[in-house]
């Protein structure tokens, strides 16, 4: 029994709701609508939404259309999908547009079957615009032998060259997946290299004088340089570095798509000395979107430059990174970072471990240190605190349990020892006298407000004074930058150091405070 009609339904306006799905009764007077230009694409998606009903009323209805019907009908099987053998027969159709269209259709089926039949039909094909199609769906769905005819191609028309030569960067790429490079951590450079660390802006000189005396110095917010003969392993060594990449030398010469292949095709011994394996790499645009047209471009050239290097953004070992400036870095993406494993549990508005690590660099190494960090979180910055040396003893609190739960797991992941509590760092300290106080307070985008946090700073200055030894400091972040510098000088602190430090969207001051001497 068909479905009731409510009054006044009119089928052309319901192919148009999106929530139509049509009955059987309605499928040919959708077909007929096909080669209407205002309701065409409705009709398309009508029919197609009736799955195998839709798909059985256009096979049935083909045989007896001409075009353009013929066209929108194969059309209309590429959306249901499946009917494989169907859309090959209609690769030898009289009609032009019935064929590019089961040329396209076809580009969505992967099998041996298929490949072959849009070889051969390759073969018949001398309209640019179906080799077009053709070579698009080879690339695609094509192994082997799409390969070795689409490397053929020299045709006049450039956009069919373009097409080609991204369809042979898509199957290399595909078909070059059964092995897959790893990057040699262990390996060195045989002469010293530039590498570049980026990190927090307002972390350079805190970072410089991690790397040591290597000549490293910052260069840019948030860049450190440094000269190095170190391996890629060793080159993690500095815990407040977020990341680190070769600078590659860039071109004067050339479009910037030239320009960018011409500093990604020289650098390929660099490449290969710190890799094991095939070569692969993503190249991302930062602040310009995806680029594909670009990308590709980039690909094709370093693929006729640099042979050896294989773009793959599934699958790659290092990623090209190309700044706004048109800077290009390589970064050993398939690396390894050893540094912070230990965090297995996390909590919202948590420090970056590379934050904690500055904290801890700035307050330094006493061995008879007592540590308190009033808002543990994930309990990083006792973390950091104790990789840089001997503690007497390390108390973290918080009022959220979660935190505290967060906290004990990555101590635990870290094997640091700390006494852990459910408590308000306004109110409650630790057992002992304290000597550092080292913490992150709370003060994420939700919670920027001066009028809520000034009483919260307040508090715990005042709280943590009294919790201090006489040779107490703080080293902490606020958000609040002279008024906190105000609020600690009145509850008996004085500040031996300020400066500004992004967060990640807003800045925050890293502040060391000292307990004043009577």
């Amino acid at each position: 029994m068909s479905k009731q009609r409510r009054v006044g339904f009119d089928l052309r306006s319901a192919a148009h709701d999106r929530s139509f799905i049509p009955a059987r009764a309605d499928l040919p007077a959708l077909i007929e609508l096909l080669v209407h230009e205002d309701d065409g694409d409705a009709a398309e998606r009508a029919i197609a939404r009736a799955g195998a009903e839709g798909a059985r009323a256009v096979i049935t209805t083909f045989d007896a259309s001409r075009p353009p019907l013929r066209g929108r009908l194969v059309k209309v099987i590429d959306r249901i999908g499946g009917h494989a053998d169907w859309l090959v027969d209609r690769l030898r159709d009289e009609d032009a547009k019935t064929r590019r269209n089961a040329i396209v259709a076809l580009g969505h089926v992967a099998s041996p079957e298929v490949e072959a039949a849009l070889i051969d039909a390759w073969s018949r094909e001398e309209r640019v615009e179906h080799r077009r199609s053709l070579a698009a769906a080879l690339g695609k769905i094509g192994g082997a032998r799409s390969l070795e005819l689409l490397r053929t191609v020299d045709a006049a028309d450039g956009e069919l060259r373009r097409i080609a030569s991204e369809a042979i960067l898509k199957l290399e790429r595909t078909h070059g997946r059964s092995e897959r490079g790893t990057i040699d951590s262990a390996a060195r450079p045989t002469e010293p290299i530039v590498v570049r660390y980026h990190c927090r802006r307002g972390l350079e000189q805190i970072l410089v004088d991690e790397i040591g005396d290597l000549g490293a110095r910052g260069v840019a917010p948030g860049v450190v340089e440094v000269k190095s003969l170190s391996s890629i392993a060793s080159l993690y060594a500095p815990r407040t570095a977020l990341r680190f990449g070769f600078p590659l030398e860039v071109p004067a010469a050339g479009d910037e798509e030239e320009r960018v292949a011409g500093a990604i095709a020289a650098s390929a011994p660099r490449l290969a000395r710190f890799t094991h394996g095939p070569i692969t790499y993503r190249l991302e645009w930062t602040g310009r979107g995806h680029r594909r047209a670009a990308t590709f471009k980039v690909a094709r050239l370093v693929s006729e430059r640099a042979p050896q290097l294989r773009n793959d953004p599934t699958h790659s070992v290092w990623e090209i990174v190309v700044g706004e400036d048109l800077s290009v870095e390589a970064w050993p993406k398939a690396a390894e970072d050893p540094r912070f494993t230990y965090r297995v549990a996390d909590v919202p508005a948590s420090s970056h471990p590379t934050i904690a690590a500055a904290l801890a660099r700035v307050a330094g190494i006493r061995r008879d240190e007592v540590v308190w960090d009033p808002f543990v979180g994930a309990g990083t910055e006792l973390i950091e605190r104790a990789r840089l040396g001997s503690y007497a003893a390390m108390y973290g609190s918080d009022v959220e349990p979660a935190a505290i739960d967060a906290a004990g797991r990555n101590l635990a992941s870290a094997g640091v020892k700390a006494l852990l509590v459910v408590s308000d760092a306004r109110v409650s300290r630790p057992p002992e006298p304290v000597s550092l106080v080292i913490t992150n307070p709370p003060m994420g985008r939700r919670v920027l407000d001066r009028r809520s946090l000034e009483p919260l700073f307040d508090e715990l200055l005042a709280n943590v004074r009294n919790a201090m030894r006489r040779d107490g400091r703080v080293v902490f972040l606020s958000p609040l930058f002279g008024r906190t510098v105000e609020l600690a000088v009145r509850h008996g602190f004085r500040v031996e150091r300020r400066g500004a430090v992004d967060l990640g969207g807003f800045d925050a001051e890293l502040q060391v405070l000292e307990v004043k001497r009577r």
